[in-house]
């Protein structure tokens, strides 16, 4: 949610009319809106259309005088024409909530008396005046919501015995990307489990959660089930996570039809309760492939939907294709990370198990970076579990957590390891817990070449050698090294 204040005036040659017989109040009791009449290149306007959201509390003023508080409560409308005979400059338009309506309340005093502006400083006199008006009038049911969790604490649940995980980084603020990894059977797949059903369950668990006020403040607070008074809590905890689970089925995400079908939903939507223009859907799309994916590229992006509801991509080169033309590696890729944004997750807890699956490894590297992007761009925060080495590798130190089990059996979580950018054979002993990375057959093959070398038994060393070569290749680095030490032991003979 954000604040802003803004003119509600007609064009130039309607401003004597304006001065003397405008309303304001008249025009938000009647039909509830505020709106602009700017050119369609005015960077006011672009604020109007697209930074401004549903949700955001806007000051209405004529000049310094306050006029009403409003809460923002649906998209730009292209009204070119309307029914409001004081309206015929008024063009661009939202639906709004009065919130209240100024009557003897202190002159607005700011720095800018543009037609629009967007308040986020908190420093600022502005924003003080709209902020302690909000805060007299907001609705009681409206003061926090959920927003991202800091700590889970579980008692008793499966392989869990008084477990705590820590969400949050160094600062105590909660990480937008947890990776949770470790062994079979240290309950990866359970604890995510038992975090998307928390909110139904009835023990004294608890979680600590970060709330965060309309007024863009943040509280911490502890969730515990079963306690009363945490019921609105716990429902509002449920409504907030979105659980991805490792079973991919024909409905999936993965199943390219599935994204079809969220991209037309999601274009007819944009048109219907957004109004806005094929072109503006479109760059909105090319915008988030284009951030999502930055650092791994691609080398398409999104280029039209037409009217059989065909999905086409273009590539560099400006040819176009359909979604289904796209290697399968690339389907799941770009369908894993659309369907996030076309199911529109802002604000979210968001749970994915194994998100490797079905990945090459060159892709397993880049994947995390992808769901970071977008957790920060989304506000989101997004916990996978993962078996993967190379997701493992990419990860920041701060949003790894290894998962243990002790020797009475209790599971506990290592976070101080140093995994960001080692190599795939250091992640699988240090990180994995000793991963055996080749084959029994390579290992005791290897091993009887060695006995032979150093029982300066050549003629077995050379058809072990030739063997080898054949079944792992002339450049494997175990080869190449016996080569080296044979020809140092030859040159000693």
């Amino acid at each position: 949610m954000a604040y802003w204040h803004i003119r509600l005036h007609p064009s130039s040659k309607n401003q004597e009319r304006w001065e003397e017989n405008f309303n304001e109040k008249e025009l938000l009791t009647k039909i509830s809106l505020i709106g602009m009449g700017v050119s369609q290149n005015s960077p006011r306007l672009d604020a109007f259309k697209n930074e401004m959201k549903n949700g955001d509390i806007v000051l209405v003023r004529r000049n310094k005088k306050p006029i009403a508080l409003v809460q923002v409560l649906d998209g730009v409308k292209d009204r070119r024409q309307n029914a409001y005979n004081q309206l015929d400059w008024f063009r661009y338009a939202r639906k709004v909530k009065v919130l209240d309506f100024a009557d003897n309340r202190e002159d607005f005093t700011s720095a800018s008396l543009q037609v629009l502006r967007k308040s986020d400083d908190e420093k600022t006199t502005t924003y003080k005046y709209i902020d302690d008006w909000y805060n007299e009038v907001r609705p009681i049911d409206d003061t926090y919501h959920f927003s991202k969790i800091k700590e889970v604490y579980i008692e008793k649940y499966k392989m869990f015995n008084q477990f705590t995980l820590n969400l949050c980084n160094e600062e105590g603020k909660p990480l937008p990307i947890i990776v949770i990894a470790g062994k079979n059977g240290t309950g990866k797949t359970s604890l995510i489990e038992y975090l998307s059903e928390y909110s139904a369950n009835s023990d004294t668990d608890n979680l600590k959660i970060l709330k965060k006020s309309e007024n863009n403040n943040f509280i911490s607070e502890n969730m515990k089930k079963g306690e009363s008074g945490i019921i609105e809590t716990r429902e509002e905890y449920k409504n907030s996570i979105q659980y991805i689970p490792i079973a991919l089925d024909e409905s999936s995400i993965k199943d390219i039809k599935t994204i079809e079908k969220l991209f037309v939903d999601y274009w007819l939507n944009q048109v219907k309760f957004h109004n806005k223009r094929n072109d503006e859907i479109t760059k909105d799309l090319q915008k988030f492939i284009t951030e999502s994916f930055d650092g791994l590229d691609l080398g398409f992006t999104y280029s039209a939907i037409d009217e059989n509801d065909n999905i086409f991509f273009q590539n560099k080169n400006g040819k176009k294709f359909k979604i289904s033309e796209l290697s399968t590696g690339e389907q799941i890729l770009l369908s894993r990370v659309l369907y996030l944004f076309l199911k529109g997750y802002k604000n979210k807890v968001i749970l994915i198990d194994e998100p490797e699956l079905s990945l090459h490894p060159s892709w397993q590297n880049k994947i995390l970076k992808i769901y970071e992007n977008f957790a920060i761009y989304n506000d989101c925060q997004i916990i996978i579990t993962t078996h993967s080495p190379h997701i493992i590798s990419s990860s920041k130190n701060e949003y790894l957590r290894i998962l243990r089990k002790k020797e009475n059996g209790n599971i506990e979580v290592i976070n101080d390891l140093k995994a960001h950018g080692r190599d795939i054979n250091s992640i699988l002993f240090d990180v994995m817990g000793e991963v055996a990375y080749r084959s029994r057959e390579f290992n005791d093959k290897i091993d009887k070449l060695y006995i032979a070398i150093d029982d300066r038994k050549f003629k077995e060393v050379e058809e072990r050698l030739q063997e080898l070569k054949k079944d792992y290749g002339a450049k494997d680095k175990v080869i190449m090294e016996a080569e080296m030490l044979i020809s140092v032991f030859s040159n000693e003979e």
